[in-house]
This record gives C-alpha cells, structure tokens and sequence, in this order.
C-alpha cells in the first residue's frame, strides 16, 4: 500500500490510517464497536476515509481483508 501511487492511496487515507491503528492501541480488545467509532470519528473527514479503507480490499483484489469472508473460503482449505 506504502508503493502505491498517489491515485490508488490517497494522502489522506495514509494519514488516516496510524489514527485508525492508534485507536485500537487505546481501545484495546473492542473491535470496532461504537466506542471505537466515537473516537475514529474525531478524525477530519472520517466518514470517507472509512469508507475507502473499508472497501480496499476491493481496489487490489486482497480477499483476505473481505468481512464477509471466513479464513477457509479464504485460503480454500476445507
């Protein structure tokens, strides 16, 4: 992602994401529940920068980081 040019990562989400990884380091064990998100919200323009790390996985094909997806679909292992 770090390669990536600027069309395919923005600025912005590269910003985004040590806050998104800083606010599991202090809401340790919560996921993402709402608490999580209150405080990933504070950030400026949360809501789209959410939405594009939310649906990266899309844009480089990476099926290990689709929700909807359990590690054996994944791995194809039965």
């Amino acid at each position: 992602m770090v390669a990536s040019t600027h069309t395919q990562i923005t600025d912005e989400l590269l910003q985004f994401l040590p806050w998104h990884e800083l606010s599991h380091h202090l809401l340790p064990g919560r996921r993402h529940d709402a608490e999580f998100r209150r405080l990933e919200s504070t950030w400026p323009d949360f809501t789209r920068l959410d939405y594009e790390l939310d649906t990266l996985h899309q844009r480089f094909d990476l099926l290990w980081l689709d929700k909807d997806l359990v590690p054996a679909q994944v791995t194809n292992q039965p």
